[in-house]
């Protein structure tokens, strides 16, 4: 059987297919990330220690929820988490040759967090969709990559 596209929707309609809810974030989950936090990851622009908020986990933890969850539904970023340090790091040969030095970024450790949140998200939806996907070809006989394509 070949792969069809203009059929391809046709046969993804309808309740079988998985539906992806809309991210949330929980108190629990930002506490998560902040206990795990590598305390010696230096701070951005923000100036705010990852040792900190570690150590406050439990009492900074609703206040970036909140603040996560308004970025989310409001599709911005607080001004300050835009914001970046543009540092160098020195890789290997002679110190005095400008480029053996490569350039870092050092942002908000709050901006990264919500990143990290996102990223793990994404990782789970596309997981879902690769396994319901699979489900599909072994029922359909249809490639995984159309049905990707098709969501």
């Amino acid at each position: 059987m070949r792969d069809d596209p203009q059929t391809a929707d046709k046969k993804l309609s309808g309740s079988g297919h998985p539906t992806i809810p809309p991210l949330t974030i929980d108190t629990n989950g930002v506490m998560k990330v902040l206990h795990n936090l590598n305390p010696r990851k230096a701070s951005g622009p923000d100036e705010v220690p990852a040792r900190l908020l570690q150590s406050l986990a439990a009492e900074v933890a609703p206040a970036l929820t909140l603040i996560f969850e308004q970025s989310i539904q409001s599709g911005k970023l607080p001004s300050q988490w835009k914001k970046a340090w543009i540092t160098r790091v020195f890789k290997k040969g002679a110190r005095s040759e400008p480029a053996n030095y490569r350039p870092v970024s050092l942002t908000s450790i709050a901006c990264k967090m919500l990143s990290s949140l996102f990223t793990v998200r994404t990782c789970i939806v596309t997981l879902t969709l690769i396994t319901y996907s699979e489900k599909l070809t072994t029922d359909s006989g249809q490639s995984t990559l159309l049905r990707l394509s098709c969501w």
